[in-house]
């Protein structure tokens, strides 16, 4: 699939049946040198996106399922509720950082 360059993290991760992190990881462990195409999300996020992360988040999803719900990497997820954690929007939940 990576040598293809056609597919993303998510779109591995989705068809592996694995996490986003756990492809990155087995790719540097196998010393792979190909690299999923990188998502096309650089632009601002909703007002939309935000709020519906800011639910997840409450209703206690993992950075890892958020993607499930909003078209974000878990990793693009877990660095927006770090800056809205640094904003005061949102409070830290101690369980968050070890769940994700």
């Amino acid at each position: 699939m990576l040598n293809q360059y056609k597919y993303t993290y998510r779109e591995i991760s989705l068809r592996l049946q694995r996490t986003e992190g756990a492809v990155k990881r087995r790719m540097l462990d196998l010393g792979v040198k190909a690299r999923p195409l990188k998502m096309p999300n650089h632009n601002p996020w909703t007002e939309e996106e935000v709020e519906i992360l800011i639910d997840l988040y409450h209703k206690g999803h993992c950075c890892n399922t958020m993607p499930n719900y909003i078209p974000r990497s878990a990793q693009a997820c877990s660095g927006k509720i770090e800056r809205l954690i640094k904003e005061g929007v949102l409070f830290p939940r101690s369980e968050y950082r070890s769940s994700c």
